[in-house]
């Protein structure tokens, strides 16, 4: 009779855990449906979330993503940034309900984020556990707060991303007085004039971001409440630059006061005259022909690597008239030349952002035998070592002073009292190192 009676309490106690189960599950399947209803939810012209369903114990939310904005092989290396992205955007009030229905069911949830334009897929699995970790993280934090989290592990996740020629973003922090920018430029001449550089950035960076809050739609009023979140926060706006050449820095700040008045419009036509770049050393005629000339603009709101992909698969290709040493070049890259007093002579250079291939007419062979050590391979970049080399085919590659590696080959060049060589030779960061086949062939074959 006790044996029947412990049976009998057993069963009732697991029918009832079954049944809140089950009721657990009804009501987060409810509670999906809900908010499947509300699909597709535009997220400006960045995202859409198409459909949110429950499979099995995982609730599964489809979103398309524009590839021009956001790059699908950038999430898929950053995932542990792209959860926190995702759950704190989860915790605010539009989807509470439904994070507490997934954590009350202990079920999963599980985030697919698919290419518009290519298809590519970046998928991300969160535990209820997980959901519920996350939940008193950010518990205490204001909507203010969650807003500059999420949009400062955005713009992580995409560095580092290159600005201009000479300009690359490399860092992003957060401290109590304000958000931290970190720049890296690569410009001897810019770094004779740092001082003036600050300045001169300020005065384009706030009009730069008057411009980001009166554009329309989603991206300008989002702007808007990001700018505004920091000023509840009492945060301003600080970029530091650093100029690799010559070891300077500068730096400016945009206090919360003049982050207000940018909100209300005050620098909405302060743009950077033509006094601006004279103090930074410019000559007239290069300013004319740089307002004059019309400017391709650059997409970074992908990464460089995904942006010099694009140019590659649309470029077209230019080849060179030296006699006996033809090589080619994408038409996006910029094309400049310097004289070279070491060797002596001109240098060509095609290069995008910290890509570069360069041409030197005549370099003396002892340049590369110092090539481990001491060699110049570019304008104000040397080579710090080699780490492969063909001694058939007089190719070598190894790493630069400034970190990104290089792939040169020589040819000689006999007659005279000492042997020389021309060299041809390809230097980019090491993020791009599986990108650079049709660069490096173009070397390799020369």
């Amino acid at each position: 009779m006790i044996r029947f009676v412990k049976t009998l309490v057993f069963v009732t106690m697991t029918c009832a855990l079954l049944t809140s189960c089950d009721q657990k599950m009804r009501e987060l399947n409810e509670q999906v449906n809900k908010f499947n209803n509300e699909c597709p939810i535009s997220y400006g012209d960045m995202m859409t979330l198409n459909s949110t369903t429950l499979e099995g114990n995982t609730v599964e939310m489809k979103i398309t993503a524009n590839e021009a904005m956001v790059s699908i092989s950038a999430l898929n290396n950053h995932k542990e940034e792209v959860i926190e992205i995702m759950v704190l955007s989860l915790t605010k009030e539009t989807s509470k309900v439904l994070v507490d229905k997934i954590i009350d069911a202990d079920a999963n949830l599980r985030i697919i984020i698919i290419g518009g334009q290519s298809g590519m897929r970046a998928s991300f699995k969160v535990s209820a556990n997980d959901l519920m970790m996350a939940k008193e993280k950010f518990s205490n934090m204001t909507e203010g707060q969650k807003l500059i989290t999420s949009n400062v592990v955005g713009m992580k996740i995409k560095l580092p991303v290159s600005i201009d020629d000479i300009t690359t973003m490399t860092g992003l922090s957060i401290t109590p007085s304000a958000l931290i920018y970190k720049y890296e430029i690569n410009d001897r001449e810019t770094g004779n004039d740092m001082e003036e550089l600050g300045g001169f950035m300020k005065a384009i960076t706030m009009s730069q971001m008057s411009a980001q809050i009166t554009q329309g739609g989603y991206m300008g009023e989002r702007n808007r409440q990001f700018f505004q979140a920091l000023i509840d926060c009492g945060q301003g706006v600080k970029a530091e630059y650093y100029e690799l050449n010559t070891s300077r820095r500068t730096s400016f700040e945009i206090s919360v006061s003049e982050m207000e008045d940018i909100l209300n419009g005050k620098y909405k036509n302060n743009a950077p005259t033509k006094e601006d770049w004279e103090n930074l050393g410019r000559a007239v005629e290069e300013l004319e022909q740089l307002f004059e000339a019309p400017l391709e603009e650059e997409d970074y709101s992908m990464s460089s690597v995904d942006a010099f992909d694009n140019k590659m698969n649309s470029c077209n290709w230019i080849t060179t008239t030296t006699e006996s040493f033809n090589y080619s070049y994408p038409d996006f890259m910029t094309t400049s030349s310097y004289f070279c007093e070491d060797t002596p002579g001109d240098v060509v250079v095609h290069s995008w952002g910290k890509v570069e291939l360069c041409h030197w007419p005549l370099l003396g062979y002892f340049g590369l035998e110092l090539a481990g050590t001491d060699c110049l391979i570019s304008n104000n970049t040397k080579a710090r070592n080699i780490t492969y080399k063909e001694d058939n085919l007089n190719i070598y590659s190894g790493y630069t002073t400034d970190n990104r590696i290089y792939y040169m080959k020589a040819k000689g060049l006999y007659g005279g009292d000492v042997p020389h060589a021309t060299v041809l030779v390809l230097i980019y960061p090491q993020e791009f190192q599986n990108h650079m086949q049709k660069l490096t062939d173009i070397v390799r074959r020369w």
